[in-house]
């Protein structure tokens, strides 16, 4: 059995809560991000809108008054788009960084108050990775992967309902698609995050052997082992190359 003592983490429910506490403390952000979701979602439903009448109104009826009116109409909306999309990045930028900000405060704490047989029997490398690639992940899913849901929820919602205002037929034969599509999207996002985990674990090793190679140069220079250390650095290496082709395919798939 391992007796090597390590960072006890909260279990999986306690940590969503800490981080959906976290979460909570900058609501008002949130909110403002929220409401910049709508109008980006809402300035792509009013551009898909706007198709119609540019194509009937100026190419086929020739009316003049509406050449004048539609592409101001265009540009007005998306100069609203890009303030929205400004904010929202602005606001969920904000909110994942200070989150980021308080768990890494949090477990530089954690790790410094931990007694000194922890440091021994713990790598640096590996404890300089938590600090460091670890908490970003949670970044990304603060700060990119909740943007991009609820962004592409509303705006979803918004040509959703102008899908069906316009042809409903086509809409339903839509659904119908995306729900046979649903499946192989879960299957391929199992598949991700397997990869994404073996890749965080890889790039925690990497960091460990070149902190043991780099400080240790001496005793590695003293018997010769440029070679040997090369070609442990090389294989590691290759690793998280062939993670990252993994992640890549899944991904596009």
């Amino acid at each position: 059995m391992d007796k090597k003592r390590r960072i006890r983490l909260p279990r999986l429910k306690s940590r969503h809560r800490a981080i959906l506490g976290l979460i909570r403390e900058n609501r008002f952000k949130l909110f403002l991000a929220m409401c910049c979701m709508l109008v980006v979602a809402a300035t792509a439903a009013a551009s898909a809108y706007l198709i119609k009448p540019a194509l009937d109104d100026i190419f086929v009826n020739k009316d003049e008054k509406m050449l004048g009116l539609i592409p101001v109409a265009i540009l007005m909306v998306f100069f609203v788009r890009g303030l929205g999309m400004y904010g929202q990045a602005f606001f969920m930028s904000y909110v994942g960084e200070g989150v980021i900000r308080h768990i890494r405060n949090m477990l530089y704490d954690k790790i410094t108050d931990m007694p000194l047989s922890f440091f021994h029997a713990e790598k640096t490398g590996n404890l300089m990775s938590r600090i460091t690639n670890d908490v970003n992940v949670i970044k990304n899913m603060v700060s990119t992967a909740v943007t991009g849901a609820l962004r592409d929820f509303f705006t979803i919602l918004f040509l959703t309902v102008y899908t069906f205002v316009l042809i409903w037929k086509l809409a339903v034969l839509a659904f119908v698609v995306l729900f046979l599509a649903f499946y192989p999207i879960v299957i391929f996002g199992r598949r991700v995050r397997r990869v994404s985990t073996g890749w965080q674990e890889a790039m925690a090793d990497l960091s460990s052997f070149l902190h043991e190679t780099f400080s240790g140069s001496k005793i590695v220079k003293a018997f010769g082992m440029e070679d040997y250390e090369k070609k442990r650095f090389f294989n590691k290496s290759k690793r998280i190359f062939a993670l990252e082709i993994k992640t890549v395919v899944a991904k596009s798939l």
